[in-house]
Formats: structure tokens, C-alpha cells, sequence
């Protein structure tokens, strides 16, 4: 089972062109591989900074603190027997 790909047409500056092909000569990869893997790291940046703002606005809800506390002190001799090996 391999995966299908669909051809797409974005216009980019010829400067980002440039920066493309430039990393896919340099990396050794097509220039949709560039793409792709920049897509994808934007993609995760953006879950970054969601999390990030998830965790923020738990900071300071006590019962989350609380809870979080009780979950540390049970698994912490499971978290640090395996940072042990």
C-alpha cells in the first residue's frame, strides 16, 4: 500500500523558490520533501503553541495542581526506575 500523492500549484516567491531548491540540493532530498517536512514542522509549531497555552491556563487551577502532585507522587518510583537503565 503505498501513498497517493495530488498534484498542487502554490505560488511562492522566487526568493522561496530559491530557499527550496537550495535545500533539497543541500539535503540531498526533493524539493517536495522540503516542503512536506516544512508543513509538517509549521503544523507542529502550531500544536506547540496550543499546548503551551493549555498548560499556561492550568498553571494556576489548584484542582489541576493538586491532581497533577498526586499522579507525580504515585508514578515516581515507576518514572524514576525508568530513567535508571
Amino acid at each position: 500500500m503505498g501513498t497517493t500523492s495530488k498534484k498542487r500549484t502554490y505560488n511562492l516567491s522566487p526568493g522561496m523558490i530559491e530557499e527550496v531548491c537550495h535545500l533539497a540540493d543541500a539535503l540531498h532530498v526533493s524539493q517536495d520533501s522540503v516542503v512536506e517536512r516544512s508543513i509538517r514542522e509549521y503544523a507542529r509549531l502550531q500544536r506547540d503553541i496550543a499546548h503551551e497555552s493549555a498548560w499556561a491556563a492550568v498553571a494556576s487551577d489548584a484542582e489541576f495542581q493538586t491532581e497533577m502532585a498526586t499522579l507525580a507522587s504515585e508514578f515516581a518510583a515507576d518514572d524514576l526506575a525508568a530513567w535508571e537503565r
